[in-house]
């Protein structure tokens, strides 16, 4: 592995991961919540197809959070601003909540469930305080204590799952086939979804570059894909 050299840069990484985001979050908005709870105007052998279609879609999905939890350390190494970098995340979260609430709760606000900025935000916070109490392993303890209850108090998307993986990530990171394995008991909680651990090829193909990142697109894809979403579920699902 010493020589092998990577073909996939950041922005190839933030496309892939978009892709399969979007893939995962229409099979749940059109498909789960949309045709599954409108079955009387279907017929069984189209009810059957889409059953079939919608588990290859939320396996295809499931790649995604393994990647953009991996860009979010990759991006906290690297940042030149991690001030403007909370600050960028904690927005798009406040943002993203109503949109989120609408598409797969049906409410303009929902308190069981937020979206993954959320989570994403909380995950720099962990890898903050990982680096900041570096050499007192008490503080250590009590700042993960700290994020993974915060993690359950605000029921953010992935939960402590996904904290539990942001942990196997950050002490993983340096090696890249070791942040390629650290996917499979990062995210061992989804085992009934294999693809997931495909996610482990593309981190261990990510060659280390920036690429052409247009940052400002992919953040406001988050909230513009599901308000999209949730806006053409009202279209073709008016009748409750």
């Amino acid at each position: 592995m010493k020589n092998f050299k990577g073909f996939l840069t950041a922005g190839h990484l933030k496309w892939l991961a978009l892709i399969f985001m979007i893939i995962d979050h229409t099979a749940v908005v059109l498909i789960e919540m949309g045709i599954f709870r409108h079955q009387s105007d279907y017929s069984y052998e189209f009810l059957s197809q889409m059953v079939s279609v919608y588990e290859i879609m939320r396996n295809i999905g499931r790649l995604a959070f393994p990647i953009y939890l991996y860009l979010l350390l990759e991006g906290y190494h690297h940042t030149k601003n991690l001030k403007r970098y909370f600050m960028r995340l904690g927005f798009l979260a406040v943002i993203s909540e109503i949109p989120f609430d609408l598409a797969f709760a049906d409410q303009v606000f929902y308190w069981n469930h937020q979206n993954v900025f959320i989570e994403l935000l909380i995950a720099l916070m962990l890898f903050v305080s990982l680096d900041y109490f570096k050499d007192r392993w008490l503080m250590r303890l009590v700042s993960v204590g700290l994020c993974f209850g915060l993690a359950y108090l605000t029921m953010a998307d992935y939960a402590l799952f996904g904290l539990l993986a942001a942990l196997i990530f950050y002490f993983a990171y340096g090696k890249r086939l070791r942040e390629a394995l650290a996917v499979l008991p990062a995210f061992a909680f989804e085992y009934f979804m294999p693809t997931v651990f495909l996610s482990s090829l593309f981190i261990l193909f990510y060659n280390g570059k920036r690429g052409r990142v247009q940052q400002a697109f992919h953040y406001w894809a988050y909230p513009g894909h599901i308000l999209l979403l949730y806006l053409i579920k009202l279209m073709l699902f008016k009748s409750n």
